[in-house]
């Protein structure tokens, strides 16, 4: 039986010997260089390449800032970006409606995938994405990773997607002066189209159609309508 908390080495006549350890649970302050954007960053340009473990205090920011690495790339910047990295992809690539909602609805399947507090990587969101490529678009497959690195998106290599992020993947909120809204933006459509959210360009006006269920909402509404 051992009590001893050092780390124990055997020499050669069977004695034990003490070994000096880094013991990571008194790990302040670590980096990880992404070297892909560190190789695309090219001279003049300011560009994180860096991203360090959570904490905080004045020993790490000594090593934070002695490293020049003060601008550092947050999880919640990362969440947001990533977001808006997806939507600039569809857009750039001329995704059609159809396809740019099953590529959010299969990305949407891996943020739900994950539990909370796991991260998940730029590279598992493009093996989602390319599963839903058809054969004419083969030619963007493999390609969302290099896209977020060369087109300026803040995205560590790890983080965790917030809540709040995926919400703003699939609804839309908005606030008229008699309403605030959140939709889903896949039910948003024009005037004639079959969707229950129809937005005219021309007027600018919204209309909902949807069918309330609900019992007691039903009543409240009708004892509303009626005064």
């Amino acid at each position: 039986m051992l009590k001893n908390t050092d780390a124990l080495r055997f020499k050669d006549n069977l004695q034990l010997n003490p070994v000096d350890i880094i013991d990571l649970d008194k790990f302040l302050q670590g980096a990880r260089v992404d070297l892909v954007r560190f190789k695309a960053v090219e001279d003049g340009e300011n560009k994180n390449n860096l991203c360090f473990i959570r904490g905080s205090g004045e020993v790490r920011q000594y090593f934070t800032s002695s490293i020049g690495a003060d601008e550092i790339v947050s999880n919640k910047t990362s969440s947001e970006q990533v977001i808006k990295a997806i939507e600039s992809f569809a857009k750039e690539n001329s995704l059609n409606r159809a396809l740019k909602e099953r590529l959010e609805s299969k990305v949407k399947e891996l943020f739900d995938s994950c539990k909370r507090g796991q991260s998940i990587s730029l590279d598992k969101i493009q093996i989602q994405i390319d599963a839903i490529l058809p054969i004419e678009k083969a030619d963007i497959k493999n390609t969302f990773v290099d896209f977020v690195n060369e087109n300026g998106f803040e995205v560590n290599e790890e983080f965790e997607v917030l809540a709040s992020d995926k919400k703003q993947l699939e609804w839309l909120d908005f606030e008229t002066p008699i309403a605030k809204l959140s939709v889903r933006k896949h039910q948003i459509g024009l005037p004639n189209s079959d969707k229950p959210v129809r937005f005219d360009k021309d007027t600018h006006e919204v209309t909902l159609v949807q069918k309330i269920t609900d019992p007691i909402l039903i009543a409240k509404l009708s004892e509303l309508a009626n005064e």
